[in-house]
């Protein structure tokens, strides 16, 4: 992703003058490309990560050089991530859910006879 200072003018860059493509391929790269395409709005994103290293930086000149104390964060906000276990252990306690009993090994109705050898 590129932010608004970061593109240059398509004049400038160098493409191959002669490419040969198949007709299927082309057909294929043009359809994908329209399914995925928007207009594209640069201004809209801010990086905010080289905002905050720039500030950094501007408070360290400020400061001379000298160590700068490093200021709180602010608290991550909540998400809406669910716990699933937590939700599936509540559903069964208000559905009264029992425990599985084990069944105890049990001999077979028709115990198998086994043919004498000759």
């Amino acid at each position: 992703m590129h932010f608004a200072d970061e593109l240059i003018d398509t004049e400038k860059l160098r493409l191959p003058k002669k490419l040969e493509v198949g007709k299927r391929e082309l057909s294929v790269a043009k359809a994908l490309i329209d399914s995925m395409s928007a207009k594209w709005k640069a201004e809209k994103y801010r990086d905010d990560y080289r905002e905050a290293l720039l500030k950094v930086i501007e408070e360290k000149v400020e400061a001379g050089g000298k160590e700068i104390e490093e200021k709180p964060k602010k608290a991550a906000k909540p998400t809406k991530v669910i716990d699933l276990v937590k939700v599936l252990q509540q559903s069964l306690e208000q559905s009264g859910g029992k425990k599985k009993t084990t069944r105890k090994h049990r001999a077979p109705k028709h115990p198998q006879r086994h043919k004498k050898a000759a």
